[in-house]
């Protein structure tokens, strides 16, 4: 009976998966290369909203596809779009209809973009189709949560559990803008910190409170 659960979540995920990776309209193997093509219309073609990826602007936008045709750069949400800087480099899995070809994944610990064979099929998110595009994503983020340790009112152990607490008044406390995570809301805050005391929900930039808490 347990393997039965179990074999039955597996399938779940599965099927999950398959729908985020695959929707009416989507390519196969959907790409990074490619400009703005909405296909053409025709019988048994159904229009829907589709993303593309934009490499002179290095993100992706909404796309009218007209149901039949068109190039390879549609993809069926923007998160599937948007490639992420968090998780291990993964190359995915040779397949039929799989293509390899080479791309970049955000090495955190390293703090750079790398190279990669990408098999063709499955992998995660942190995959990116130009070292440019991957930098100035993933390493702006980098500076920008690098900067926030430095900043003065930070505590020393951010969290991001813990009520919006902007701290008292008092000799020597400073007043800023800060920023603390709202769990319930599920987004980063902006708070006026009175300068002493309070919790270590507060963070200097939102960025830095967005890197850590939004992804937990």
């Amino acid at each position: 009976m347990k393997f039965l659960h179990i074999l039955t979540l597996l399938l779940v995920a599965l099927v999950a998966y398959t729908t985020a990776q695959r929707c009416p309209g989507s390519p196969r193997n959907p790409t990074c290369t490619g400009g703005h093509d909405v296909g053409r219309r025709g019988r048994g073609c159904r229009p829907r909203v589709l993303w593309h990826y934009s490499a002179r602007l290095r993100q992706c936008h909404q796309l009218l596809y007209l149901g039949c045709g068109g190039n390879n750069n549609r993809w069926c949400t923007r998160a599937a779009c948007n490639p992420s800087c968090t998780g291990p480099r993964n190359v995915g899995r040779r397949g039929r209809g799989c293509t390899p070809r080479t791309m970049w994944y955000y090495d955190a610990r390293g703090r750079q973009c790398r190279e990669m064979r990408y098999l063709g099929c499955a992998g995660n998110n942190n995959r990116w189709c130009t070292r440019a595009a991957c930098e100035q994503r993933c390493r702006r983020r980098q500076v920008a949560y690098t900067s926030a340790q430095r900043c003065v009112g930070r505590p020393r152990n951010p969290s991001c559990t813990g009520p919006r607490n902007v701290g008292r008044r008092g000799r020597g406390c400073t007043p800023r803008t800060m920023w603390y995570y709202d769990a319930r809301g599920r987004q980063c805050r902006e708070m006026r910190y009175l300068g002493c005391a309070g919790n270590n929900n507060r963070w200097c930039t939102r960025a830095a409170c967005e890197q850590r808490c939004r992804r937990r």
